[in-house]
């Protein structure tokens, strides 16, 4: 039975499904039929697999859970309390919520700076400039994290080096998307754009 049927009939006729094509990345008939050449998605999604450390190790499992947020930050009197000292647990939950600040801070600057540093990135034709840039300076973070040595002067170092880590890595992430346009067309998006989600999540399990 038609539709046309239906609403002779009086029965009720469900919406028509949305097309799913009207939902395609914006770009992606840039590039045509034409692929990008293997050596140039494998570079692209390399990028995803070569920053997952930073936010694995360092910001979720290693250097702040195990290291920057324990009693080696703390001052030697509160350290040598007991476990268990109320003294002791208000101590470590400050610099939990240290850590925990700075990482809003910088959650709030990415929220102001992605969109206007990607929009000017994408309208300049500047992705790979900024993607540098941003990778270098989060490299720069990652490696001044070696000099945060475990006194109580140093923790809010190694909070600022964590919360500017992931803004420069965020600002390095959308051009890094934003080139995503560049090197797939509507029939190759979904396995590009997820070669590079495995090898993120390849590095992620590997290192864990």
């Amino acid at each position: 039975m038609s539709a046309s049927d239906d609403e002779q009939s009086g029965r009720p006729v469900p919406p028509v499904p949305a097309n799913s094509a009207a939902l395609t990345v914006v770009g992606l008939e840039l590039r045509g039929d034409v692929p990008a050449p293997k050596k140039q998605v494998f570079s692209w999604a390399l990028w995803d697999w070569a920053t997952q450390p930073f936010n694995t190790v360092i910001v979720t499992f290693i250097f702040t859970a195990l290291y920057l947020t324990t009693d080696a930050f703390l001052p030697p009197e509160v350290a040598a309390l007991p476990t268990g000292d109320p003294a002791r647990e208000a101590a470590e939950a400050g610099l939990a919520s240290g850590l925990g600040m700075g990482l809003t801070i910088a959650g709030l600057a990415i929220l102001l700076l992605a969109p206007v540093l990607g929009q000017r990135a994408d309208a300049a034709g500047r992705q790979k400039l900024w993607l540098g840039i941003g990778t270098g300076a989060l490299i720069l973070c990652m490696f001044g994290l070696w000099f945060v040595e475990p006194t109580p002067m140093l923790f809010w170092l190694g909070v600022a080096l964590i919360a500017a880590g992931s803004v420069f890595g965020e600002i390095a992430a959308v051009n890094s998307n934003a080139m995503l346009i560049g090197i797939a067309n509507p029939k190759t998006v979904g396995r590009i754009s997820g070669s590079a989600g495995a090898s993120d999540t390849w590095a992620a399990s590997s290192r864990s």
